[in-house]
Formats: C-alpha cells, sequence, structure tokens
C-alpha cells in the first residue's frame, strides 16, 4: 500500500515539475539598466547611427535590457531618440554575437507571444498594431496580426 501511496506522490510530483517548465503563451518581459559588456559591445556595433544622434544632440542615453528565454531586448532610451508615439529605439537579439534579428521602436510594456515553436514580438507604439516573427537568428518577419477565428 505504501509503494502505491508513494508512485502516486511521485507522479503528482513530476507533473507539478512539468507544470512548471511549461512557458506562458504570452509574456511581458521586464527591463532593468544593468547591460552586460557583451550586450553594451552590440549597441556600439549595431546602433551606430542612434548613439551618433543623442551624442551630436548632446543629450545622456540609457540602455535598458530585458531577456526573456534566449531573446535579449536592448531600449536605447534618450530625450533625442524617443518620441511619445512610438517609444524608443528597440533591438531584439537571439544571439548577442549577431546582428539583431529586428531594429523597431517600442514603449517597454510589449508582448512576447510564444505560439508552438514560434515566438512573435508584439510591439506596443502608435499606429497599426504588428506582430514580429523573431524565432528565427536571421531577419525578422513583421506583419498585421490575423484575426481572430469565429469572429466577435
Amino acid at each position: 500500500m505504501s509503494l502505491v501511496i508513494r508512485a502516486v506522490a511521485f507522479i503528482l510530483l513530476s507533473l507539478a515539475a512539468a507544470a512548471a517548465e511549461i512557458e506562458p503563451s504570452r509574456h511581458v518581459p521586464l527591463f532593468s539598466a544593468s547591460p552586460s559588456m557583451h550586450e553594451v559591445a552590440a549597441v556600439k556595433k549595431f546602433a551606430r547611427q542612434q548613439v551618433a544622434q543623442a551624442m551630436a544632440a548632446k543629450r545622456p542615453f540609457e540602455l535598458s535590457v530585458a531577456r526573456a528565454g534566449g531573446t535579449t531586448l536592448i531600449s536605447l532610451e534618450s530625450v533625442a531618440l524617443c518620441n511619445r508615439d512610438d517609444g524608443c529605439p528597440l533591438l531584439v537579439f537571439r544571439n548577442i554575437d549577431k546582428a539583431p534579428v529586428l531594429t523597431t521602436m517600442s514603449f517597454h510594456n510589449l508582448v512576447l507571444e510564444y505560439r508552438g515553436t514560434a515566438t512573435y514580438l508584439i510591439p506596443r507604439r502608435s499606429g497599426p498594431r504588428m506582430e514580429c516573427l523573431i524565432s528565427t537568428e536571421s531577419r525578422a518577419v513583421c506583419r498585421p496580426p490575423k484575426p481572430a477565428k469565429g469572429g466577435a
């Protein structure tokens, strides 16, 4: 009898651990101002124009970084770079040593959405809503979202 109880307890614990490993379908990454040396080097390499624009305006800029799974999001924040309609420049990396898969403008309340094996980034800004497939290490593919099936 105790063997059966132990087996049931083991199965329940295994199911709970497996459920904890499943990623949520939607995730809002949290940004912090603590970039690593590799992230600073990537910004210097891949965002030269934005850095030069902030320096030419004699305005300081700050890097905010969010990490989620294999995705690194770097936001360049400066009065010279950001605007109230579209947010701040955003670099999205799948591999920090390679070029960003996406360079866009967005506010911090963007969403990462997991659909099967695909990862989509939904930037928050004014204008039409877009979703960008960022699962690959090459370039992101952005398009308007498909309407929900069944209508509302």
